[in-house]
């Protein structure tokens, strides 16, 4: 059966994706450098206490130290920045197929991610990983310039992001802590995550309310099964929850590139609802 697209539509899809994820991966490397101390030799993350780790992976020469220390992390950083800056500065996806270079430049920023992430594996986050699988996405997108290619492959984030969604949903709706609000509220007055003027909220409320916070956000999260099927009206209000959730999630417990990361999926989604909306009119 022949689904309809606009041949435009995801290219300037793909392009909003990379734009969104270049803030959240520029937002991680600015707070790489601005915590590139904790890598230095009395740091948390010294080379020198987490190198016996990498020495188990066949790294045993004295270089690794050089590169993976705090030096190591500050180039990665602005190698990052680099790159994604050349990157934004030249014409996207939503101009037609990227030119070698493009592709090159995206693949090479694919490396450096992944070199980011395996020397940050101890505090690697979901949304870390949700940019890595997108950004390999793109890279396959730059060499192989397909429009039909690269409408699978929005869907394909779609649906890995509203999986995402429905499955932490899942897993919250099993836990009786999490339907009554107390993990919820146990969570936001954790030092690790809570700024204090949100624990200090949470300590002064009522925990049915905190309960009641808990379930829509549940509710939120399994309405994304039904996401790409809803009128245009109703995948907005989806949307705005999602970035009203990310938001507040974002400011409360500093989690930034999470907002960023899974922002950076919703051009997809949108592309995702419109396949649908086409097939199904």
């Amino acid at each position: 059966m022949y689904i309809h697209f606009e041949p435009q539509s995801s290219g300037q899809a793909l392009h909003a994706v990379e734009l969104l994820l270049f803030v959240s991966m520029a937002v991680n490397a600015g707070q790489q450098l601005g915590h590139a101390s904790a890598y230095g030799y009395r740091g948390l993350f010294a080379w020198r206490l987490q190198r016996y780790v990498y020495t188990l992976n066949g790294l045993k020469g004295p270089q690794w130290g050089l590169f993976l220390g705090r030096g190591g992390i500050v180039f990665l950083a602005f190698a990052r920045l680099m790159l994604m800056t050349t990157l934004t500065l030249l014409p996207g996806f939503d101009r037609g197929p990227l030119p070698p270079l493009q592709g090159s430049l995206l693949t090479g920023l694919y490396l450096l991610n992944l070199l980011v992430k395996w020397r940050s594996f101890l505090t690697a986050t979901a949304a870390e990983q949700l940019g890595s699988m997108i950004l390999l996405c793109l890279v396959a997108c730059a060499w192989w310039p397909d429009l039909r290619f690269h409408a699978l492959t929005l869907c394909a984030i779609a649906g890995y992001s509203l999986i995402c969604y429905v499955t932490n949903g899942l897993i919250k709706l099993q836990e009786p802590a999490w339907r009554s609000g107390a993990a919820l509220h146990r969570l936001i007055q954790l030092d690790t995550y809570s700024i204090p003027a949100v624990k200090a909220w949470a300590a002064g409320t009522d925990q049915r309310v905190i309960g009641w916070l808990s379930m829509g956000v549940i509710c939120w999260e399994l309405s994304a099964v039904a996401a790409p099927f809803l009128p245009r009206e109703g995948l907005y209000l989806f949307m705005a929850g999602g970035i009203l959730f990310h938001l507040t999630v974002a400011m409360a417990m500093g989690l930034n590139t999470f907002f960023f990361t899974f922002l950076s999926t919703y051009p997809a989604i949108l592309f995702l609802h419109r396949l649908i909306d086409g097939w199904l009119a």
